[in-house]
């Protein structure tokens, strides 16, 4: 489990970076001029999680369902 969720993560921040919409929330995330811990904090409150959720599903097939409904 800890492998599937960290592989979803992965693709879903890899793309947030390659396409446009997914970037429209993610890149607030980038916006800084200087990298410190209030800009890697920053995260969008509608698109980032709608769209973590659609790499996360292959997972229902994976894990029992009391693992999958913790997962959302």
């Amino acid at each position: 489990v800890f492998l599937g969720v960290d592989l979803s993560y992965y693709l879903g921040h890899r793309a947030a970076h390659l396409m446009n919409l997914c970037w429209a929330g993610h890149g607030v995330h980038h916006s800084s001029e200087e990298y410190n811990l209030s800009t890697a904090l920053r995260q969008s409150a509608f698109f980032e999680k709608f769209f973590s959720t659609a790499f996360r599903l292959y997972l229902c097939f994976l894990v029992d369902y009391e693992t999958f409904s913790w997962l959302f």
